[in-house]
């Protein structure tokens, strides 16, 4: 069941999430994977793919310094991003820096396997049983 979940989102892969009254950032961000990912290996720990990966970790450092682990992040992030851009991976649990969390706000917000995931996170539930709310995607 997870497996099918986290599979990495398909080039004909149309899933637009519904938008909820909890104004998610993912929700926001849903037409890019990496940066519903982003989004939620910085929301984890309380521009573009391939800019993260070349940036100096100090200019990162520089925009998410007020999040505080700054220097951890960003090291973080860049080693996610070249990951993320290798053709390698199948599942986006295969990425560092993605554990569960960040795994069911792809399946939700990104591949639209919302309904193969049940996740832990108190906001992810609130927008999930709001998924379950919708008549059109049942």
């Amino acid at each position: 069941m997870w497996d099918e979940a986290y599979k990495r989102r398909t080039p004909d892969n149309m899933w637009k999430p519904p938008r909820s009254p909890y104004n998610l950032l993912q929700e926001d961000h849903a037409f890019d994977p990496w940066r519903v990912l982003v989004i939620c290996i910085l929301l984890n720990v309380t521009t573009g793919r391939q800019s993260a990966t070349v940036v100096d970790k100090e200019d990162i450092e520089k925009v998410i310094r007020s999040l505080g682990l700054f220097r951890k992040r960003a090291v973080g992030i860049q080693h996610f991003s070249r990951a993320y851009l290798e053709e390698k991976w199948t599942h986006v649990t295969q990425l560092p820096g993605i554990g569960k969390y960040a795994a069911d706000a792809y399946a939700i917000f990104c591949t639209g396997k919302w309904d193969l995931v049940r996740p832990w996170d108190h906001m992810l539930i609130k927008y999930w049983e709001f998924l379950c709310g919708q008549e059109d995607l049942n």
